[in-house]
């Protein structure tokens, strides 16, 4: 288990396993989880959120992860972002802000914590 800040974190995920092991590695290191199954979820369940950071899976069924993250931006919703794709042949290109880490599964702890620590900082 890695010593860190204990956060809020969202998944966005479509993958039932992805949210499942993200959710135990996360909460075993001491973060508190919400799973959310689209991006449609995630936006429905309002401004409330209270969330550190979102994990978000980039292709999603419907409103995939970029245009969930444009809708964020343009209604100033700002929260840290990290990118995730299990896509190998999506070009991540031009169409990944550069400010947003990008993972590609399977990914390790070791490149979550520094893609979490890069977005919102320090994980002491």
């Amino acid at each position: 288990m890695i010593d860190s800040t204990a956060m809020t974190l969202a998944v966005v995920d479509d993958d039932v396993d992805v949210r499942a092991a993200l959710n135990r590695l996360l909460r075993a290191m001491g973060h508190q989880v919400r799973l959310f199954a689209s991006a449609e979820e995630f936006a429905g369940a309002g401004d409330g959120h209270g969330f550190d950071c979102v994990i978000l899976d980039i292709r999603l069924p419907g409103l995939n992860g970029l245009e969930l993250r444009e809708q964020m931006r343009t209604a100033g919703r700002r929260l840290p972002l990290v990118f995730i794709t299990g896509d190998g042949d999506y070009s991540l290109g031009d169409d990944i802000p550069a400010d947003v880490p990008t993972l590609r599964k399977p990914f390790d702890e070791d490149s979550l914590v520094a893609a979490l620590s890069n977005v919102v900082g320090s994980l002491k």
